[in-house]
């Protein structure tokens, strides 16, 4: 009797999901690999979504409007690896991440 009432219960789930899926409800996922590049260098970023639509939870921040700020911008990033000194160590799941010398510079502190 229970195995009776789990196979009906496995084979409602797998009837659902057949629907959901032959629906078509599930977007496919695409990347945009974005490069911008100014006198300082070059950044990548990697977001998921399509070219030219933008996403409500990404804010773009203006870089530094002129050669004062793009200098105060640069003496600050400096002051911040300094400070912090960010290295690359694999973890134990093997996944790379950045540690840092310094509580809080995960979150940008570090460089007041």
């Amino acid at each position: 009797m229970a195995f009776s009432n789990l196979t009906k219960h496995f084979g409602a789930a797998a009837v659902a999901a057949g629907i959901v899926l032959a629906s078509g409800s599930f977007a496919h996922a695409q990347w945009t690999v974005r490069t911008q590049c100014d006198r300082s260098g070059c950044t990548e970023s990697v977001q998921p979504g399509v070219p030219g639509t933008s996403l409500a939870n990404i804010i773009q921040v203006p870089g530094p409007a002129n050669d004062d700020e793009r200098r105060e911008a640069a003496e600050r990033d400096k002051r911040w690896v300094t400070a912090c000194k960010p290295t690359l160590r694999q973890d134990r799941l093997g996944m790379v991440r950045y540690q840092y010398a310094l509580p809080g510079c995960e979150f940008g502190r570090g460089s007041e």
